[in-house]
């Protein structure tokens, strides 16, 4: 759900210089959240066979982006699905107050 000026300035007039810059910004962002969790985290995520966590789920259902597969397979996925907002906040990364 990350997006950088670049890819707001891309949509709204194709720019291949801004749609490289966007992607570069959004590497970036990835390696910084993932050093904001622990590696046990990564290691449990990556066994745990879900495509997002639950508590991204919760916050990707608004907009749109359901992992129907961890739903079905998941308790904890399920109840996100199901406490999420039925409108998107202003930014992804926001904290809720539903699943925890």
């Amino acid at each position: 759900m990350f997006q950088s000026t670049h890819d707001r300035v891309s949509v709204k007039r194709y720019d291949s210089a801004h749609v490289v810059d966007g992607a570069f910004e959004r590497v970036l962002w990835a390696q910084r959240h993932a050093y904001s969790h622990a590696q046990w985290q990564h290691e449990d995520f990556k066994r745990s066979g879900l495509f997002v966590t639950p508590a991204a789920a919760e916050r990707l259902v608004p907009f749109g982006i359901i992992p129907v597969q961890d739903i079905v397979e998941n308790e904890e996925s399920r109840h996100a699905g199901l406490v999420a907002p039925r409108a998107p906040i202003d930014d992804a990364e926001t904290s809720l107050k539903g699943y925890r």
